[in-house]
């Protein structure tokens, strides 16, 4: 029985491996593909989703449309 356990534990250590470097692999394209994908972005694009008062100011744009539909559900339901 200690064999077969052995046996198991070496097969597991294969298969381990062989998803590692499949993963790595999977990992090495994925990064590929994002930094092609970064250089076909425009410079000013780049800028845009990391400027962060533009972000707040869409932040607040969607609290208050949130606020309005509120609004209009609480008095849908009042009449």
């Amino acid at each position: 029985q200690y064999k077969s356990i052995q046996e198991q534990m070496e097969d597991r250590r294969k298969k381990a491996d062989k998803l590692y470097k499949e993963l790595v692999k999977r990992g090495k394209k994925v990064e590929k593909d994002a930094k092609e994908a970064l250089k076909d972005m425009p410079r000013l694009e780049l800028e845009s989703l990391t400027d962060r008062k533009k972000l707040e100011k869409q932040l607040e744009k969607v609290k208050a449309r949130l606020e309005e539909l509120k609004g209009s559900v609480k008095f849908k339901s009042a009449a």
